[in-house]
């Protein structure tokens, strides 16, 4: 075997996918890059929700394990209906993960 190409990983099809010359021709292109790229809160639809307290908040982005009364696993962190990013709960706290949004 020579090279292997992975057709689908997940919810994933190599349909979906642009090539590097494609991406860097249309990478000022706002409505293209929204039409192609998959947003992280769409990847993540399946994981449960947390919503962050707001006394919280700056201890959350700044990286220091809160109280999550959650099982282990991986979360979409929300702060007042917006989508900040991802966090990781075990043994009953979250930590930060993947930050996008530090609304």
């Amino acid at each position: 075997m020579l090279e292997l190409n992975r057709l689908r990983v997940g919810n994933f099809d190599i349909s979906q996918s642009v090539d590097i010359d494609e991406l860097e021709k249309n990478k000022e292109n706002k409505i293209w890059l929204n039409n192609q790229i998959i947003s992280l809160e769409h990847v993540m639809e399946k994981n449960p929700k947390f919503d962050l307290p707001k006394n919280k908040l700056e201890k959350f982005l700044n990286g220091v394990k809160i109280e999550a009364n959650e099982k282990d696993g991986i979360y979409k962190v929300y702060y007042n209906e917006t989508f900040l990013g991802s966090g990781v709960v075990y043994d009953s706290k979250i930590k930060r993960d993947i930050i996008l949004n530090k609304s």
